[in-house]
Order: structure tokens, then sequence, then C-alpha cells
């Protein structure tokens, strides 16, 4: 995905890292679309030139629908950013670091840092310990992003599975 969408996009397994953005969205900017996100990490997106109550992460236009599960929000975040700005549904098991994407999508620290340059979301993803480890019941995909095997019943969230 990385960047704009405008029209339907079904991300699954999908990992983006270090994406700048310079007014919203580090790694999604959705103007005019419906977005679907299952097991992915965005990490270390950078909207430090961005005015207060920007996103860093998820930018979603007015009327768009955007979907999330299972999936890790892990922006850099600077003074007055959000990870995410819009109307966002979790449909279960979405951690996003320090602020939430929206009321339904709750903030979780627990096990989970930014990451500044140099960002490897495989690493960051299944870092242990981590409440994102085996937290994703039931799994919603049988592979990772690197075609890992997953648990059937109880996985870990975002695009990479522990070792």
């Amino acid at each position: 995905v990385n960047g704009y969408v405008e029209g339907e996009v079904d991300a699954v397994n999908m990992s983006s890292a270090e994406n700048t953005a310079m007014s919203e969205g580090g790694s999604i900017y959705n103007e005019a679309g419906t977005l679907s996100l299952l097991h992915c990490s965005l990490f270390s997106d950078d909207c430090s030139t961005c005015s207060s109550g920007a996103a860093a992460g998820i930018y979603a236009g007015s009327g768009t629908t955007n979907e999330i599960e299972k999936t890790l929000i892990i922006p850099n975040l600077a003074t007055g950013i959000k990870a995410c700005v819009g109307t966002m549904t979790s449909l279960g098991d979405v951690m996003s670091y320090a602020s939430a994407c929206s009321a339904d999508i709750v903030g979780s620290t627990s096990g989970l840092s930014v990451c500044s340059v140099g960002c490897d979301p495989e690493v960051v993803s299944v870092a242990t310990p981590s409440a994102a480890i085996e937290a994703a019941v039931p799994c919603g995909v049988s592979v990772d992003a690197r075609g890992v095997s997953r648990n059937s019943t109880k996985c870990d969230i975002g695009a990479y599975e522990s070792p």
C-alpha cells in the first residue's frame, strides 16, 4: 500500500516502514476509498513536519471506509501527531502505540516501542515480551508475510509471526 488510496485496497500480511508524510498518512493516505487491513504492520512512519493533529500512520478522509484487523500501528509520533486520523473500524486485535486510532481501537503500549531510523518490522513486531504475541484469536491467515506458518487458533498480531 504505502501511499494513496482511491478505490478498494485489501492488504493482508503487508508491512510498511519508514515512510515520510509531508501533511498526513505516513503509511496510508485514504482520500476516497475502501481500505481493509488484515495482519499488517505499520512502523516508524514519520510526520514530524506535519501540523499538530495530523496522522503519521493512517489518514482517512471523510466518507471513507477503513476496516482494520489483527494489525500493529506504531509510527514515530512527534508532539501533537497521532497514529491515525479519521474513522477507523476495528474488526478485532488492533494495537496502536501511544494514541488510539479511534474509539474502538484501543491504544496499547504493552511490549511495543517506537523505533527510529533503521526500523525492521520483523524484529519490532516479534520482540519479546510483547502483548502482540499470540494475541490474535482466531488467527486470520495461515502464513505470515515471510511464508512462516501461523498457529490456526492463536497467532501474533501484525504481519510477522514470532519464532
